[in-house]
């Protein structure tokens, strides 16, 4: 059977390593330092497709640079587990393989002979009101919702739930027809 480990002691050495007192934070390592490697393994298909020991050395040292942040030492064990996590994200992240952009076949822009205020939609557009046209015109004319909001002095938000009311208005109207 498992040994219990003892979450108390892990609070104590968390506080006292905020305190400064590196040795503490040594001792937590110390104990710590297996679950975090099963608790990696465990996120993994394959455990041996990473070095989880680098990834371990990665979240103490996130940790130890963090400690600051850590506002209750009692709850150490979960603020670890998402450290580990987002280690092993950035390292997962890491070793996607990179695709050189001069490699993509990338056809040439069109020109274009519409401005942003003409749509094929056209009436359709004019529908959707002085709230909700201007979102559709600049989307469809390639612009980002943060671009648009920018554009238009809205909230990246605003834009997003925008954008999503003008979908289910024109989705309406072509069903209609």
């Amino acid at each position: 059977m498992a040994e219990e480990h003892d979450h108390c002691a892990d609070a104590a050495l968390a506080a006292a390593a905020q305190a400064g007192d590196d040795a503490a934070f040594l001792h937590l390592v110390a104990l710590l330092q297996p679950p975090v490697i099963r608790f990696l393994a465990s996120q993994l298909t394959d455990p041996h497709e990473l070095d989880l020991d680098d990834l371990t050395q990665q979240t103490f040292d996130a940790a130890y640079d963090g400690l600051a942040r850590l506002r209750n030492p009692a709850l150490v064990w979960p603020w670890l587990r998402t450290i580990a996590f987002r280690c092993l994200l950035d390292e997962i992240a890491r070793q996607r393989p990179l695709v050189p952009l001069d490699t993509l076949a990338v056809p040439p822009a069109a020109p274009s002979t519409e401005d942003e205020t003409t749509m094929p939609l056209g009436e359709d557009i004019s529908a959707l009101g002085d709230a909700l046209a201007p979102l559709v015109r600049l989307a469809a004319a390639g612009y980002t919702t943060r671009e648009i909001a920018a554009r238009l002095g809205r909230t990246h938000p605003s834009v997003k739930r925008g954008l999503s009311r003008a979908r289910h208005v024109l989705r309406v109207l072509y069903r209609n027809d």
